[in-house]
């Protein structure tokens, strides 16, 4: 994975899991080939080393991996992850996924778990297209989605 340091902030890859580690959506929005993906999975996977999981309060961990920025947020049962290049940095792709959630919240009503989550899983994936389109993120305001998702 090449990132140009100068170009738009880009989001490689997005993983939602359970505090197991079971992937309950993931989507690369670069062409990756399976051992590149095993790498980036590899990447989530040490970024939240040593985060709190499965605890009430939100965490957050970032690191880095080649040329661009891994975010972890951790939440109730919930671990997003997110792979970001271009002028992302540590803290802009930890806020992004943290406006991520929240219009998650706002669009289910609640807090995001996995039983809510997996009940609802065809708005969640049109929710995240509609937030996160080509990589980019674009709107996070709940009414926004919840109108282009109708």
């Amino acid at each position: 994975m090449t990132a140009d340091v100068t170009s738009s902030p880009h989001t490689e890859a997005i993983s939602l899991t359970n505090t197991k580690s079971n992937v309950i959506y993931e989507r690369f929005y670069s062409k990756f080939s399976d051992w590149e993906r095993a790498g980036i999975r590899e990447a989530f996977a040490q970024a939240s080393d040593g985060l709190q999981l499965g605890v009430a309060e939100e965490a957050e961990q970032c690191s880095r991996y080649r040329g661009g920025v891994v975010a972890v947020r951790a939440e109730s049962d919930l671990v997003l992850y997110g792979l970001g290049t271009g002028e992302y940095d540590e803290l802009s792709l930890a806020e992004a996924l943290r406006a991520v959630t929240a219009a998650l919240r706002a669009l289910f009503k609640r807090a995001p778990t996995e039983t809510l989550l997996l009940d609802n899983y065809g708005q969640l994936c049109l929710a995240l297209d509609e937030m996160i389109q080509e990589g980019i993120l674009e709107s996070v305001e709940a009414e926004d989605v919840r109108r282009h998702i109708a």
